[in-house]
């Protein structure tokens, strides 16, 4: 079997086992009418601010996690590289959802300081996963990511020092081969135990 056919199988069997394991469900983000929703909102919200993705967007290239529902776009249902990377970063969205609760929606929106620590421990799972995928070095994904946080994720200047050092923190954690986040530990076991052929194979 190629790599990319092993790649393909790997994406579908890792969603299922940290599905079971954590506890979410995935939905087509194109079948929500609550992303619909938000969609409409974001497009309205532009009219005051140009920062703010557009419907269209967010509807084609985020996933967006409410609770344990992981709404996912087709450009990510279909590219398994990205469904694994995704999925992993959302599934600690998921698990630290469980450890907060309510609370952790209040947080996350009201709290900048709080959605940077919420999102590098997010960005640092998937990209663990990643890494262990292409045998990449994960450290120079930090400036991308931050830009991202930023323009997608209304980060503040400030917020954005602060997530950039706990992702370089985090980055040189991977890099010494430990991983602190749950789904990334869950997500690398998986592959370790069941496909080990793909790590460092996929370009």
């Amino acid at each position: 079997m190629s790599n990319e056919a092993l790649l393909a199988e790997a994406s579908v069997a890792l969603v299922e086992h940290l599905r079971t394991q954590i506890g979410f469900t995935i939905m087509n983000k194109e079948d929500s009418p609550i992303m619909k929703a938000v969609a409409l909102g974001m497009d309205l919200a532009r009219n005051f601010s140009q920062t703010v993705p557009t419907g269209d967007s967010f509807m084609r290239d985020y996933a967006t996690t409410l609770g344990t529902v992981i709404c996912l776009p087709a450009s990510i249902r279909n590219d398994p590289r990205s469904l694994i990377q995704v999925v992993v970063h959302e599934a600690q969205h998921v698990l630290q959802f469980g450890d907060t609760g309510v609370e952790f929606a209040w947080f996350y929106l009201a709290d900048p300081a709080a959605r940077s620590q919420f999102e590098a421990d997010a960005y640092a799972a998937g990209i663990a996963v990643d890494g262990w995928l292409t045998g990449e070095p994960v450290e120079q994904l930090i400036p991308t990511i931050i830009d991202i946080m930023i323009s997608g994720y209304h980060i503040r200047a400030e917020d954005a020092v602060y997530a950039e050092a706990a992702l370089k923190s985090l980055m040189t954690s991977i890099s010494a081969g430990v991983v602190t986040t749950r789904s990334a530990r869950m997500a690398i076991a998986f592959l370790e135990d069941k496909y080990p052929t793909l790590k460092g194979a996929v370009a």
